[in-house]
């Protein structure tokens, strides 16, 4: 079994929780909540919610990212840790959400069993309920990470469920998927990355790619970029408006995926994670 690390000890202390204590006592306090509840592995968001509007039902796994659990859920990551929504924007940022997140995460870690145990429970009810609205059931688990969740979860235990994700892990990395798995490649500014975006487009995938304004931080710029690389391609691919909603198993093939830069730390990036565009 995984031990405290150091930064795990940092991350619960930060959390409120001991972290000398023994990991069986540690184990009630990520599955419930400071008030007894079970916690809930899945969740909404405001993106996910527009695609109720076209009959899909959509349930997201948001843990800590990057390193802020004291593991690091996010191997691929450069400077879009930093500028990651699970905790820059919207509900995720606040202390009691980012909390849930590190607690979910190190459930994760240190209790897979239980953990995947859990949220299959949440899949198939998702799944009577999506059923029984008459809407499709999507499900994307890494709301905030970039798990291999092909080695830990089988998807085809749910067929009749859509699994979706955002990864920078390379194409071939990824091989031997679910069908019901739908991956999205997300470009960033290491010098790989555009080199395997290639290969995603190339393979009829598609890739997701952060917009901003040329300069400047402001949200009026970053939503132009986006609408005049949607209207004009970008890099030779034809371009797909990827804030109507977060159904990305629904993009046509072979298309980058605009998304405008959201959050202050997003929209003031220089690094060359967010692309910068003249419009």
């Amino acid at each position: 079994m995984p031990k405290v690390t150091q930064p795990i000890a940092t991350a619960l202390t930060r959390c409120g929780i001991d972290p000398t204590l023994p990991l069986p006592e540690l184990l009630p306090l990520f599955k419930f909540t400071d008030s007894g509840r079970k916690r809930p592995i899945l969740g909404t968001s405001v993106k996910t919610e527009q695609g109720e509007k076209a009959g899909i039902l959509t349930a997201v796994s948001y843990l800590a990212a990057s390193t802020l659990s004291g593991v690091n859920f996010c191997p691929w990551a450069g400077s879009c840790a930093g500028a990651c929504l699970g905790h820059t924007t919207g509900r995720l940022r606040f202390e009691q959400s980012q909390k849930a997140q590190v607690l979910k995460a190190l459930w994760f870690h240190f209790f897979p069993v239980d953990y995947i145990d859990t949220l299959k429970k949440e899949i198939a009810r998702k799944e009577l309920q999506a059923m029984a609205q008459g809407k499709t059931c999507a499900i994307r688990l890494n709301g905030s990470t970039d798990i291999l969740w092909e080695r830990y979860l089988d998807m085809n235990e749910f067929p009749n469920v859509q699994f979706y994700d955002y990864t920078k892990a390379r194409h071939s990395s990824r091989k031997n998927l679910a069908p019901n798995y739908h991956l999205t490649f997300s470009l960033d500014e290491k010098p790989s990355s555009l080199a395997w975006a290639q290969e995603y487009l190339d393979a009829g995938g598609n890739v997701a790619v952060v917009v901003a304004g040329e300069q400047g931080t402001k949200l009026a710029a970053a939503k132009k970029a986006a609408k005049h690389i949607i209207a004009n391609g970008w890099n030779g691919y034809p371009v797909i408006d990827g804030d109507k909603n977060d159904a990305r198993f629904e993009d046509k093939p072979g298309h980058w995926v605009a998304l405008y830069a959201k959050g202050p730390e997003a929209q003031a990036d220089t690094s060359g994670f967010v692309q910068r565009i003249a419009s």
